[in-house]
């Protein structure tokens, strides 16, 4: 996830630096739009876009995908068809497992 201008910054740095975007990612996070900052949806879209390259390339093989907080939670909402404003809900601790099947390729 493209985060710049808050790139490498601490949660609490991005809360006093940039109040009202902060609670723009706590309360509806899917409404966060900043320059040079990637949109949840714009994010979710690239993620299935790579997911799509994967299955059409391996289409009877399983796949292991590693990856970050930021995608984990956004694949979740998007396979519960859920809104992308209970991002920050959505719980993904290190280490974590968690198992998608499809029998096609994601439609976005």
């Amino acid at each position: 996830m493209e985060l710049a201008p808050w790139e490498g910054l601490s949660e609490e740095d991005v809360a006093r630096l940039y109040p009202d975007e902060w609670q723009i990612l706590q309360k509806t996070p899917a409404k966060l739009s900043m320059p040079g900052r990637e949109t949840l949806d714009k994010l979710l879209k690239r993620i299935l876009t790579g997911i799509k390259d994967i299955y059409q390339n391996n289409v009877d093989r399983s796949i292991i995908i590693i990856t970050h907080v930021a995608v984990i939670r956004l694949l979740r909402l998007w396979h519960s068809k859920i809104s992308l404003n209970l991002y920050k809900i959505v719980l993904a601790t290190s280490a974590q497992l968690f198992q998608i099947k499809m029998d096609t390729a994601p439609v976005f």
